[in-house]
């Protein structure tokens, strides 16, 4: 391919990459080495929201727990104010959902995740279809099962953080719960 060809494909690449930044209400950055994109949400921080942390854990990352016994853990997260998440079943499949994954080390066994009830809202941008979302604060259950000592569980949550006229690409929260089984 001639040097001239390459570099009306480059010239076509960046454009449409421009234009896709443009719809997304991203901001491009041009840099000797190429683009990078910057941490930015679809307008939500020009919206007086702060960026990425939109939901974060807010109970302890130590837990204890009897051993060998089925146990309950409740995991408790805060959603951002003037935001939701996406329920954990939402009604359209095109939505993404909120999901808790859990890593399980040798000795843990989990039995089960429990989400709550997520309440319908009308928004409008689509106000005869309810969504289902959550708001404020979100409690999650683990059932696990765990023999004696202590274990280290990665964990994450996937979700969608969003206002009610946009919403910003899916997160990913990462975190460790440390137990102590006894």
């Amino acid at each position: 391919m001639s040097q001239s060809m390459q570099r009306t494909g480059r010239r076509g690449a960046a454009v449409l990459l421009a234009g896709l930044c443009w719809l997304c209400g991203g901001p491009l950055q041009a840099q000797a080495s190429g683009w990078q994109p910057q941490e930015r949400g679809l307008g939500l921080q020009d919206a007086g929201h702060s960026a990425p942390g939109w939901v974060q854990l807010v109970s302890s990352r130590q837990i204890a727990v009897q051993a060998r016994r089925a146990q309950t853990v409740e995991l408790k997260f805060a959603i951002q104010d003037g935001l939701h998440i996406n329920a954990h079943q939402p009604r359209s499949p095109y939505l993404i959902p909120t999901t808790l994954t859990l890593s399980a080390p040798a000795g843990v066994h989990v039995l089960g995740v429990e989400y709550p009830q997520a309440k319908d809202y009308h928004f409008a941008f689509s106000p005869k279809d309810a969504l289902s979302v959550y708001t404020g604060s979100l409690h999650i259950l683990v059932h696990l099962r765990a023999q004696p000592g202590a274990f280290a569980m990665p964990a994450s949550l996937r979700y969608q953080a969003c206002d009610n006229h946009m919403c910003n690409p899916p997160k990913t929260l990462t975190f460790t719960l440390h137990g102590v089984a006894q």
